[in-house]
């Protein structure tokens, strides 16, 4: 004859240790939530209204955005699809990290598939607090665009942005007030290690660079270097370019 198994648990008390069960899932997740937000805030330095707009400005030398709005408005409907359903593209944004590198030849569609995926980007790192983007258009028709430290400024100037409306890394802050101070160009060292401080800040990063054969061919080596220095120096998970 067959045997039935009794469950040991009636169903109130079951209802009961599972309501207890996600009683501590909830606070465990408040506290792993308040614990970030600590530790992002422990970085930044609030400033008032007029040193903020001070720092973007010389943060922000050039504008990108101006150049994924225009690649952006050449897109049509379902342009690029084939790369977001990508299996490599899907890797980089959800798991392992890593360079997703995209060549062709000119004049065929690259800055409309990069506007693309910053569009793509943006939409999960405004669905999650953690995610942050920023991304560069190198472009011939503009020499400031051309350069690594407009680059690097433009990076820096948009990642805390997640972070809070007016604070800044105090590095950020420093360096400003240091090049000012002497008069000079801030340093591209420098600015490579304040940018790195603040991928660490998030869960994940992703920094959308276009248009690299329209940056100097002289410097092109030590940019991809640049590139890899970045992997190396930070959880290939945690980093997508």
């Amino acid at each position: 004859s067959s045997r039935k198994l009794l469950w040991p648990l009636h169903k109130p008390k079951m209802e009961r240790y599972l309501g207890l069960v996600e009683e501590q899932r909830s606070k465990l997740q408040l506290l792993l939530t308040t614990a970030t937000t600590k530790t992002v805030t422990q970085v930044l330095r609030i400033l008032d209204e007029s040193k903020f707009q001070e720092v973007q400005k010389w943060l922000n030398v050039v504008d990108p955005a101006s150049n994924y709005s225009s690649a952006l408005a050449l897109r049509e409907p379902g342009t690029g699809n084939w790369l977001l359903k990508g299996c490599e593209y899907i890797d980089r944004k959800e798991g392992r990290g890593g360079v997703l590198w995209l060549h062709g030849i000119p004049g065929c569609g690259k800055s409309v598939l990069s506007a693309t995926a910053i569009e793509d980007v943006k939409d999960l790192c405004e669905a999650n607090h953690d995610h942050a983007l920023a991304y560069f258009y190198f472009t011939f028709s503009d020499p400031e665009k051309q350069k690594s430290c407009n680059m690097l400024l433009s990076l820096i100037s948009q990642l805390p942005r997640r972070l809070s409306e007016r604070g800044l890394l105090g590095e950020v802050v420093d360096l400003y007030n240091s090049t000012r101070a002497i008069g000079k160009s801030a340093d591209t060292k420098a600015l490579k290690d304040v940018l790195s401080q603040i991928i660490r800040g998030f869960r994940k990063t992703f920094i959308i660079l276009d248009a690299l054969d329209e940056f100097p061919k002289d410097a092109q080596g030590s940019l991809l270097s640049w590139v890899s220095e970045l992997r190396v120096n930070n959880k290939t998970e945690s980093l997508s370019i």
